[in-house]
């Protein structure tokens, strides 16, 4: 994966202006390239994006009433009830 993602060309995300709207778009990219998966494309997002538990687990309702069931489930997982910092790493 990190391998797939260090030959990847930078993307302008500067149009979208919202959480959901920029992890839908870097799902369906990755749905698209077929060398990443989509689950794994959206939890690297928020990780470096430094998103909070909430924040997330807004996003994954969002997400999952626009059909991106697999993305909101990784979300909920990777935010779980916590409050200030997402699940580590496993």
């Amino acid at each position: 994966m990190v391998a797939a993602l260090a030959n990847a060309t930078p993307l302008n995300l500067t149009p979208l202006t919202s959480l959901p709207e920029v992890l839908a778009f870097c799902a369906t990219t990755a749905r698209s390239d077929d060398s990443v998966d989509e689950t794994d494309m959206a939890e690297i997002v928020i990780r470096l994006a430094g998103v909070a538990p909430a924040e997330a687990r807004s996003a994954a309702k969002t997400l999952r009433l626009l059909g991106y069931d697999l993305v909101a489930s990784r979300l909920e997982r990777v935010a779980g009830r916590r409050r200030n910092a997402l699940a580590p790493l496993a």
